[in-house]
């Protein structure tokens, strides 16, 4: 095959473009062994070379350019089991990062990129499956020992791809992403602006927000064409989605004096959330002495089916009383073990609220939180917070935050 002889000129040009192309596809400056073997492209006729374009093509069969642009594949598509079942430390693991030191585990998505892939590392060095991720949410109570940046939050409720990309890292590195997705409280009006929080303390929307940006949200995640993320790539099959946290219920309700309508507001949600994903994840968290949605039970064989897990906050460790052992009785049903420190006569025939279970399998019961307060004002360590974590199995939970 003849070749294309160049003048200085054609040469100082084909040098210039080698230059250009390394830097767009490679990210560095062109050693000799990568200049020349650019030019002997360009002086290749077309359609096998002579071009820039050929230069690029030539570039991206090799294996540095794989090695730096081919993102790794998403595992296996995990069963419903493995995405609600979740084992985390939403409490009782503390983050050893280069930025800020040590502190107690919190604001994942906000870490520096090696300071988050060192606590996804850290996470399943412990045994987790699960990490936990919000789209909105900051945390500037002064009395928590949190970082100063991280205490601020962000909010990527305008930037889903950011968001996604993160949820990406942590399940390509294996584990599944327990969401919350700020909609704690009331809104300040049927659809506030970005920024227009109902708490500036932690920077949450609402449920009038959350309803009507869901579909919004979860069409990113998944990956739609016309979405906000339109990559095709669908996150929504390892991700546990949760309204908010314990200012979900309660905290849908209406001022003293008017008809209370959270428990109908929980409902719409999980019936707006199963009309876009109808085999998504969705689970709910609930406050201390509170199940979801206060009707002895008959709802779990009705409309909080669309649900999938039930995220139970505790009273701060070493509390506690019947707010742990009688919603751990109506949550585990036969699964639930009565503790030594639980009175003989209390409660003695618990009804089991789950047992129903969805159309899509069972109800999954997570002891989600019951330390982290005291924790994120240094007042726990994680050898005390552990052994909360081992009451809580004793009682028979299977799935703990």
């Amino acid at each position: 095959m003849s070749i294309i002889v160049p003048d200085e000129a054609t040469l100082a040009e084909w040098i210039a473009t080698a230059y250009d192309v390394c830097r767009d596809e490679l990210g560095r400056e062109p050693d000799p062994a990568y200049l020349a073997s650019m030019v002997h492209v360009a002086a290749t006729p077309p359609p096998e070379g002579g071009s820039k374009e050929a230069m690029i093509r030539v570039t991206r069969l090799s294996p540095e350019w794989h090695a730096k642009h081919d993102r790794p594949q998403l595992p296996d598509v995990p069963s419903r089991a493995d995405v609600c079942g979740v084992h985390t430390h939403f409490q009782g693991i503390w983050y050893d990062t280069r930025e800020f030191g040590r502190f107690p585990g919190g604001f994942l998505a906000l870490l520096a990129d090696d300071d988050r892939a060192a606590a996804i590392a850290q996470h399943k060095a412990v045994g987790d499956t699960h990490v936990t991720m919000d789209l909105t949410g900051a945390y500037r109570e002064p009395a928590a020992i949190y970082p100063e940046r991280l205490k601020n939050g962000h909010d990527w409720s305008n930037d889903l791809p950011g968001i996604k990309a993160r949820v990406r890292e942590a399940v390509v590195a294996g584990l599944f992403v327990d969401f919350a997705l700020g909609g704690d409280g009331r809104s300040v009006n049927d659809n506030p602006a970005f920024g227009q929080y109902n708490d500036p303390v932690g920077d949450t929307y609402g449920h009038e927000w959350l309803m009507a940006n869901l579909e919004r949200i979860l069409t990113a995640f998944r990956g739609d064409a016309g979405s906000e993320a339109p990559d095709g790539e669908d996150l929504t099959r390892y991700m546990l989605f949760r309204p908010g946290y314990d200012g979900v219920f309660f905290g849908w309700g209406d001022p003293p004096g008017q008809p209370d309508r959270q428990p109908a507001r929980v409902l719409a949600f999980g019936a707006r959330f199963r009309s876009i994903l109808p085999d998504g994840y969705v689970s709910i968290e609930h406050g201390i002495g509170t199940i979801p949605v206060g009707d002895g039970g008959r709802e779990y064989g009705a409309g909080m089916q669309a649900y999938d897990a039930i995220m139970s906050e505790f009273p701060n460790w070493p509390d506690r009383s019947d707010a742990v052992w009688q919603i751990a009785a109506r949550l585990l049903g036969a699964a639930y073990r009565r503790p030594s420190d639980q009175p003989a006569g209390d409660d003695p025939r618990p009804p089991f609220y789950l047992a129903p279970g969805t159309p899509r399998g069972p109800y999954f019961a997570c002891a989600f939180e019951f330390a982290k307060f005291p924790e994120s004002r240094g007042r726990l360590q994680p050898d005390e917070v552990q052994r909360a974590r081992d009451y809580y199995v004793a009682l028979g939970y299977t799935y703990t935050g």
